[in-house]
């Protein structure tokens, strides 16, 4: 792989497909991947949190946020530097290999030995063994940063899809089979070792890079400059998505974390989805439009609209259905987290409007903007949830949901400087996609909570989604007719070239 290079924005790559014909299929597999292993997580969850205690969810909950932490310096930011540069040789890939691994391997030891004092700050001595066992994914993590990345510069989502669908299936079951044994805690454990394993030997099997015995300074400075901007937005990302969880386990224990954790995970199971899907595609599309301006303003108008497309239906539905999803998936045990899953997929309908703007601004090379609008963001956040902690976790998920609203602007206005459109520009062409999406609410409310009041939970879900489902649709062709054909657009170019001809020929 030595001395290569990214193609021109819009020509083929490798001699393969177009641009805009890779980032469809991308968006294809990503969906798949990203779509396949949430619901599998999901089932998993649910079988899981129907085995375990909420205490017991909560411990592990606990333990991953400082997983979470101490992996963002295990990568370091390398990842995205070696995916956001022009020019790419085996010095930076093995460079950035080996300073990933030493990394891994040492701060694996060191939280180890941290596991105690800890497990002290927080008041949770049975965190010890737990954080100790799974310090072992931030080695295997370590391993596969360098590799991923090639994939993802090379747009080679397919290979990346089926690593991650194995590792979770893996993982899964080994999860899932040690809950049923009886093992408590230590199934969730066993859970994300296995998964974190078996995805990192896939991945291996399928990446073309192997690591040679270089490691050049120049490389290294040439990474970090870009790659320390990195760090700090990750930190800060941390601390304005996990501090929630750090603060409602310390100061209200872990069964108010593993109710908060349950009502989370399903948003965050929709969130990684749409991010997966669009910003996993958007950052290497974006990277190899670096100086064409009104290509990048296209796609990344694209982008924007697709995410709100597949989110104003998923969202707006979850608030309406959540004490059905909770009470059937879960059981009544869980009840006090469905107001908090409520109000947190309210808070996901305007992320969802955000997920392009980091990538599109890191593509470019502007990573110290981004790190400005997250230092904000986190700092807005952990205040909020320092207040709202003290009544509670809907009270925190409010200060999440209020803080999102407030400062979607100052997420999206670098964009809008960096690629030139209006607020109105911004605004208007969503503004369809929300009125199907309200509309399609309303219709659920109404089915759900008036013509079938008093049927069966598992009755009442499936109508309600099956209304939904044709119902959005239905209302997106007649309010936004060009979002319509968009979407129907992006899914032929997805399809294999046979399909699309004899598509073509069918039209």
């Amino acid at each position: 792989m030595s001395g290569t290079s990214v193609s021109g924005p819009g020509t083929p790559v490798g001699g393969g497909a177009p641009l805009r014909q890779q980032a469809a299929k991308g968006v294809a597999w990503t969906t798949l991947m990203a779509v396949g292993s949430r619901a599998m997580t999901a089932v998993v969850f649910v079988v899981l949190a129907r085995l375990l205690t909420p205490a017991e969810i909560g411990l592990v909950a606990l333990a991953l946020v400082f997983i979470s932490l101490t992996s963002m310096f295990v990568d370091q930011g390398f990842g995205s530097a070696l995916v956001q540069r022009r020019e790419l040789d085996d010095e930076h890939l093995d460079t950035a290999f080996w300073t990933t691994l030493g990394s891994g391997v040492l701060l694996a030891g060191a939280l180890c030995g941290l596991a105690y004092p800890i497990s002290s700050l927080v008041g949770a001595p049975d965190l010890v063994p737990v954080l100790q066992a799974l310090s072992a994914t931030l080695v295997l993590g370590a391993t596969a940063s360098a590799p991923t990345s090639v994939l993802r510069r090379e747009l080679g989502f397919r290979s990346l899809a089926y690593r991650k669908l194995l590792g979770t299936f893996v993982g899964g079951v080994a999860g899932v089979a040690a809950a049923f044994g009886g093992w408590g805690v230590w199934a969730l454990v066993a859970q994300a070792v296995t998964q974190q394993l078996v995805a990192t030997v896939a991945l291996w099997a399928v990446t073309p890079y192997r690591p040679g015995l270089r490691f050049s300074r120049a490389a290294f400075r040439d990474l970090f400059g870009y790659s320390n901007k990195v760090i700090g937005i990750k930190l800060l990302e941390f601390l304005s998505k996990r501090s929630d969880d750090l603060l409602i386990g310390s100061v209200l224990g872990p069964v108010a974390l593993g109710l908060y954790s349950v009502a989370y995970r399903l948003l965050t199971i929709m969130t990684e989805v749409l991010n997966l899907t669009i910003d996993g595609v958007a950052f290497p599309t974006f990277a190899r439009l670096q100086g064409d301006v009104p290509r990048m303003r296209r796609a990344y108008e694209s982008a924007i609209r697709a995410s709100l497309t597949v989110a104003a239906p998923a969202y707006l539905a979850v608030a309406v259905l959540a004490p059905d999803l909770v009470a059937l998936f879960f059981g009544e045990r869980w009840d006090d987290a469905v107001p908090v899953m409520q109000v947190l997929a309210l808070a996901g309908l305007v992320q969802a409007l955000l997920y392009s703007n980091n990538s599109l601004l890191m593509a470019i090379g502007r990573p110290q903007t981004v790190l400005r609008v997250t230092a904000v963001i986190a700092a807005v956040n952990v205040v909020g949830f320092l207040v709202a902690v003290n009544f509670g976790i809907l009270a925190v998920a409010v200060a999440y949901a209020v803080r999102a609203y407030l400062l979607a602007p100052l997420s999206i206005a670098p964009a809008k400087r960096a690629l030139g459109f209006s607020w109105r520009e911004f605004v208007v062409p969503l503004l369809p996609l929300l009125l199907s999406g309200g509309l399609m609410a309303g219709a659920v409310a109404l089915v759900r909570h008036v013509l079938l009041a008093d049927a069966p939970t598992a009755v009442a879900l499936g109508a309600s989604l099956a209304v939904a489902a044709l119902t959005y649709p239905l209302l997106v062709r007649l309010l936004a007719p060009a979002r319509f054909r968009e979407v129907v657009g992006y899914a032929a170019l997805a399809l294999p070239s046979r399909r699309r001809r004899a598509g073509a020929r069918g039209a």
